[in-house]
């Protein structure tokens, strides 16, 4: 079965730096499912962007026996 998880990172430039930066965090060949940013007020006019991201992870592989059935010599 497939499991979710989640990202965060934050930013001082923009808010899509952020996105981008938690979206290097989940696994590879993981599908996003949702993003969440917020831009937090740190004082003196400046703000720090926070973007989650939301994951599902692929569904596992079962295991390959290494033997690939032959279409030219099918069993009996």
């Amino acid at each position: 079965s497939a499991q979710a998880g989640s990202a965060t990172a934050e930013s001082i430039w923009e808010r899509n730096d952020a996105r981008q930066r938690a979206l290097q965090q989940i696994p590879k060949g993981a599908t996003v499912t949702d993003t969440q940013c917020e831009e937090i007020s740190v004082g003196n006019g400046d703000s720090r962007y926070r973007c989650t991201v939301f994951y599902a992870d692929p569904p596992a592989q079962a295991p390959s026996s290494g033997a690939q059935p032959d279409p030219a010599h099918p069993r009996p």
